[in-house]
């Protein structure tokens, strides 16, 4: 379930080097529920 995926999502861009040198998604989200999902959690693409 999408919930599961941004849970350990968001563990993982919480860490020091995804918030200092950035991050790259490739094939996510992959439908409106996840993009919502991010963007609830402050993950906006830029």
């Amino acid at each position: 379930p999408s919930y599961v995926i941004m849970k350990v999502l968001k563990q993982r861009l919480d860490q020091q080097d995804c918030v200092e040198r950035g991050w790259v998604l490739h094939d996510f989200p992959r439908d409106r529920d996840q993009a919502c999902l991010m963007d609830s959690m402050g993950y906006k693409p830029n």
